[in-house]
């Protein structure tokens, strides 16, 4: 089976992921992933919660004393055996490729990262002097078309849209995760880009192998994108970006809505993905930023940003414009 190198771990998989970078064959296999054909088995299981993924399709959350179920509608379902290093997918009604591919390298392997005790986000990263920088927010809130930015701009690309926190003693490190990120044609156009897709969805822009980072970093910063993205009301020669630290409760919070098992980690999982978040954010600071909504000052954007994180930024406390 490929070996493939993804959130920090080497997976196994008998499902194969074009969009992952293949691992050696001496590498540490953390987790194997394989297909059951046959009916899915029952167990005694808590339900933890239900999210939904598209339209009338939705997932749901199970946990027994020794396994953790995540049960697609259209998919199939999937076991998560910590003590097997195993993730068991029964196929279900319509399990395309794509959708199969999304799921695991979304839901599932946060699942998987929960049951090894990291906190998965909903977030973009990249590395800028040596440091990791997030970008947090739900869906349509613009993180890949600020991480694109950025990558433009001179940082390195971690991962999109899914973000697996390693919490250390001393450190907190981000897992360099998936490095295709997509935005939509006018953003790639605004940032001179070149974009490639099937038409379905958001096309992936081309990133460079020095605009890839490969290493796990210590991540320096949270950005938590708020939503109206208007700074300083209607004044067309405002700053292009504002950012403002949030308290560190305030922070665990929003880091627990914008984690990626979301709705999904109820009860005993909920309470740890709550303990991870205030770990998280007790050692380092989460900023909520209001962005302007326009692409020509995009530059603009991940100049300042940039410019906070690089050899000579500082990391002041409490409101930053």
């Amino acid at each position: 089976m490929p070996r493939y190198g993804v959130f920090g771990f080497t997976i196994e998989s008998t499902i194969e992921f074009p969009e992952l970078e293949q691992a050696g064959t001496g590498d540490q296999v953390d987790w194997r992933i394989c297909a059951v054909q046959g009916e899915c088995p029952g167990f005694a299981a808590a339900s933890l919660g239900i999210d939904s993924v598209y339209g009338d399709v939705h997932v749901r959350t199970y946990a027994s004393e020794t396994m953790l179920r995540m049960a697609f509608d259209d998919t199939g379902v999937f076991d998560v055996h910590r003590a097997r290093r195993e993730i068991v997918w029964y196929p279900g009604p319509f399990p395309t490729e794509a959708a199969v591919r999304a799921d695991v390298l979304g839901r599932v392997m946060a699942l998987a990262a929960h049951a090894d005790g990291y906190l998965t986000l909903h977030a973009s990263a990249v590395s800028i002097a040596g440091r990791a920088v997030a970008v947090v927010g739900p869906k349509h809130a613009g993180k890949s078309t600020l991480a694109l930015a950025l990558v433009r701009n001179g940082a390195r690309l971690i991962t999109d849209d899914t973000l697996v926190v390693r919490l250390q003693p001393g450190a907190v490190w981000a897992a360099p995760g998936i490095q295709r990120i997509r935005v939509w044609e006018d953003t790639a156009r605004a940032l001179g880009l070149c974009v490639s897709g099937n038409g379905e969805g958001k096309p992936a822009a081309t990133l460079a192998p020095n605009e890839r980072e490969t290493a796990p970093l210590p991540l320096a910063a949270c950005y938590l994108l708020a939503p109206s993205g208007e700074p300083n009301g209607d004044d067309p020669h405002g700053a292009a970006i504002h950012r403002e630290r949030l308290s560190p409760v305030h922070a665990a919070l929003a880091c627990v809505r914008f984690s990626k098992l979301g709705t999904l980690g109820g009860g005993v999982v909920g309470a740890a993905v709550l303990d991870r978040a205030a770990a998280l954010t007790r050692a380092v600071p989460v900023f909520v930023a209001a962005v302007r909504p326009d692409l020509t000052r995009l530059d603009e954007v991940a100049e300042r940003v940039m410019a906070w994180h690089g050899p000579v930024g500082v990391m002041g406390p409490g409101a930053l414009a």
